[in-house]
């Protein structure tokens, strides 16, 4: 089989792939119908194991290659070229306490289809970043002269993004840990379903605020005014995540490093938005922004 001939049989194995994840896609949105109307006894019928879980469990408890396939590119932020030009140089941004909700105001599915983009695409960073820790572990540890354990590695990440799966799904490969006597992994991603948020990024507003305007101000039908949080300093930033916060309190600048870094995010350039100041009197909130 010459190199064209191997492209093309990968290429159709990784077809094939997307078509079986979109199956347990479809029976994951049948479970929660099935489950909102309280028949538990049908959801369990639908319940399948994912193609990475499986393989997860024969890579470590039974020693077996793990081989995946790239997959497409997730739905991304319209990207655009950012410039000094597009955007002016001071500008003003209010809100009201007690204002419409976000069902309320026009353009809500507008608003929608932005938060999905935008958290996919902070999802996809994160998780990056996270399998980049893993590969900086294991070069420190191997230019240290110290034994590693690639396996043990990937394990810890699993079980840190445990709430990549439903607890159902993680059960599926539950039978494989307790032959292999990894209790411990059964225990720890339990534990992960019994905290009230177990998706971290989005544990705090904060985070959430920092997903959604990152790329742009969509969300917001601002995307050619205002320029994304990506091109803020990081006092700046801190000034606008107090603006749109439900308490509005204000935080040290290391606190919104930490959560840039949580994230996988970095700051980049031109810098567009250089001050804020944040004011409040009564009901109005009120950010005036310059460059």
């Amino acid at each position: 089989m010459n190199k064209r001939q191997l492209a093309a049989v990968v290429d159709r194995a990784g077809h094939r792939q997307d078509e079986i994840d979109l199956i347990v896609d479809e029976a994951r949105e049948l479970r929660a119908k099935l489950l909102s109307l309280g028949r538990c006894d049908l959801a369990r019928r639908f319940v399948t194991t994912p193609t990475y879980l499986r393989d997860f469990a024969d890579y470590l408890w039974f020693n077996k290659a793990w081989v995946s396939f790239e997959k497409r590119d997730p739905p991304q932020p319209q990207q655009r070229i950012v410039s000094t030009a597009q955007f002016k140089e001071k500008f003003t941004m209010t809100r009201q306490d007690g204002g419409p909700s976000n069902s309320e105001v026009p353009g809500h599915e507008r608003r929608k289809s932005a938060l999905a983009r935008h958290s996919e695409a902070i999802w996809m960073m994160w998780l990056a970043k996270k399998n980049s820790d893993v590969q900086d572990r294991i070069r420190k540890a191997k230019k240290a002269g110290r034994t590693v354990s690639v396996q043990a590695l990937e394990r810890e990440a699993a079980i840190e993004t445990g709430w990549l799966f439903p607890l159902e799904e993680w059960a599926t490969i539950f039978p494989d840990a307790a032959l292999a006597g990894d209790y411990d992994f059964i225990e720890r991603i339990v534990q992960r379903f019994k905290e009230k948020d177990v998706r971290p990024l989005f544990r705090s507003p904060e985070c959430q605020i920092i997903a959604l305007f990152w790329h742009g101000f969509e969300y917001l039908g601002a995307v050619e005014f205002i320029p994304p949080l990506k091109n803020w300093t990081d006092k700046a930033a801190c000034e606008f995540i107090r603006f749109m916060s439900p308490d509005n309190r204000a935080f040290d600048v290391r606190r919104y490093k930490q959560w840039k870094s949580d994230l996988g995010l970095k700051r980049e350039r031109p810098t567009l938005v250089s001050e804020a100041e944040y004011e409040q009197r009564g009901a109005t909130h009120t950010l005036k922004c310059r460059r």
